[in-house]
């Protein structure tokens, strides 16, 4: 082994060696790329992040459209709220859109909260058998 010198696999599998003239060139170099990895790693780890959150964000705005929306712009058969003169698009007061909101975000609200019930009786299970398998 050379001193001073250091390898660095790359994602394609090939083998880097680098050599610095002195110790003091080394450790500045080494402690210089650990500080780029880790910066990389919590970046990468924000990307991430914001994709769940995006995706999330999606995912709650097209459930709100399938729950408070879509049922209020189909044409009733009743003709409640239909336009009664031409019989094309229907007539949503805004009572009722406010209505339908509220119900989704209530539903979601509700969706979230059956999660952490979940997430806490996991949690909950997870320690009872710890304990059995230690006691």
């Amino acid at each position: 082994r050379l001193p001073n010198a250091f390898r660095m696999l790359t994602s394609h599998g090939k083998c880097h060696t680098f050599r610095a003239f002195n110790s003091q060139s080394f450790r500045v170099w080494v402690t210089s790329l650990s500080e780029k990895i880790a910066q990389k790693h919590g970046d990468g780890m924000m990307d991430l992040a914001n994709v769940i959150a995006e995706e999330e964000t999606l995912a709650r705005s097209r459930r709100m459209d399938d729950i408070a929306v879509t049922p209020l712009t189909m044409p009733s058969s009743s003709g409640a709220l239909s336009n009664r003169k031409s019989g094309k698009s229907p007539i949503i007061s805004m009572e009722i859109v406010r209505f339908g909101i509220a119900v989704a975000a209530f539903r979601e609200l509700c969706r979230h909260v059956n999660d952490a019930i979940r997430q806490y009786n996991n949690q909950r299970a997870r320690a009872v058998n710890v304990q059995t398998r230690v006691g």
